[in-house]
């Protein structure tokens, strides 16, 4: 009698933590889920962002072709010189991620 109540004790006591751990993950996946529907990807420049840290200098493009060693816009040299033009992120559409990734995989 005595192993009983010492195993029903253990288990009340193992039900209590996985409740605790339930309400816990319950709690993350809210969290994720919100910090997920926050972000989006710029159409631009095609870097992560979150609306509420949007400002107007947070884009940075170039406005014209680059040459081969320089922009022609600001005259900048090498490709992965930073943008002349700051503007905010313009947030990509879901239609336009497909046709991004269409144009990426054909074969699948």
């Amino acid at each position: 009698k005595k192993n009983r109540d010492r195993m029903d004790k253990k288990y009340r006591e193992v039900l209590e933590d996985r409740d605790r751990i339930r309400a816990k993950l319950k709690k993350y996946r809210v969290r994720r889920k919100i910090f997920a529907t926050e972000l989006k990807t710029c159409r631009h420049c095609l870097m992560e962002f979150m609306e509420r840290e949007n400002f107007n200098w947070s884009c940075r493009t170039h406005t014209s072709d680059f040459s081969g060693e320089m922009w022609w816009c600001c005259g900048s040299l090498g490709r992965d010189a930073p943008g002349c033009r700051f503007t905010k992120h313009i947030p990509k559409d879901d239609d336009e991620d497909i046709e991004d990734q269409d144009k990426k995989d054909p074969a699948e």
